[in-house]
């Protein structure tokens, strides 16, 4: 499994947030996401909210742009990609990926 840790994103105390369409793309590259999706590998997208205050709508929608492209659906991004971190940010990234889904069935 590959754990990708989000909060390395944050840096204390100059920010505590995270956004940016294509900051997030420009993250998913540097992580090779698409790479690990395309190869069936297991995400852990890692969240550690005492440092991560806020993830911007624009960042996880550029982070998973190149991964909804290429499985279309949120029950195969599930399947691969598990968000450990609270409720609101597994909330957050769901209704990002829901957004995610429709624009690439269209």
């Amino acid at each position: 499994m590959i754990k990708i840790d989000l909060s390395e994103l944050v840096k204390s105390p100059e920010t505590n947030s995270i956004s940016g369409r294509s900051f997030g793309e420009k993250f998913a590259v540097s992580k090779k996401l698409l790479d690990h999706v395309q190869q069936n590998e297991k995400i852990l997208i890692v969240i550690d909210d005492s440092k991560v205050k806020a993830i911007n709508d624009s960042f996880i929608k550029g982070f998973f742009s190149q991964v909804f492209e290429k499985l279309k659906t949120r029950e195969k991004v599930k399947a691969l990609i598990e968000i450990q971190a609270n409720n609101y940010y597994v909330r957050l990234f769901d209704k990002n990926w829901t957004i995610l889904e429709a624009i690439n069935k269209a």
